[in-house]
This record gives structure tokens, sequence and C-alpha cells, in this order.
């Protein structure tokens, strides 16, 4: 910002020494300039990477998660073992009690 102001000054100057101070100022706030651009690509390409890392971790954790959940399947295995189990201890008991 400074160097622009600098440039902009020097632009309304006539002498040799001004113009060559402008010339070497314009390169200067070029090359400024490439740099800042680079580091600006550099740090949304980290950006990016670090966006994509974090997506992929929310991934992991929600497989995870699904993982240590239990299945319908195992829920409903689960279920029919502890209903049939009271019926079949109920019915041994008739049984035992028929039987006797």
């Amino acid at each position: 910002m400074q160097l622009e102001i600098e440039r902009e000054a020097l632009k309304k100057e006539k002498d040799s020494a001004s113009k060559d101070r402008l010339a070497k100022l314009g390169k200067e706030i070029e090359s400024l300039k490439a740099e800042t651009d680079e580091k600006k690509r550099h740090w949304n390409y980290e950006k990016d990477a670090i966006k994509t890392i974090r997506g992929l971790k929310e991934q992991i954790e929600a497989e995870k998660t699904l993982e240590a959940q239990p299945s319908a399947a195992a829920i409903l295995k689960k279920s029919r073992r502890y209903a049939t189990a009271p019926s079949l201890s109920c019915s041994a008991g008739l049984t035992k009690k028929t039987s006797a």
C-alpha cells in the first residue's frame, strides 16, 4: 500500500531520478504481488486439504458410530430371545405342574 502511494507520487515527478525510482518501484510492487498471489494459492491449497481431512474424519466417525450401534437384525434377535424366554419358562412350569 505504501509503495503504491509512493508510485503515484513519483508519477507526478519529471526528473530522471524519480523516473528511475518509479521503474524500480514498479518492479518491486509486481514482485510483491506475485509473492502474495503465490502465498494465497498455497494458503487456499492447505485450507482445502484441511477441509477434505475434516470431512474424511467426520465420515470415519459416522462409520464408527454406525458400527457401534446394534443392527436392527441383532435387536430383533435379542427381543425374540427375551420374548420367548418367559413363555418357555412359563410353559416349562405348566408342564412340571401337570406332570406332577
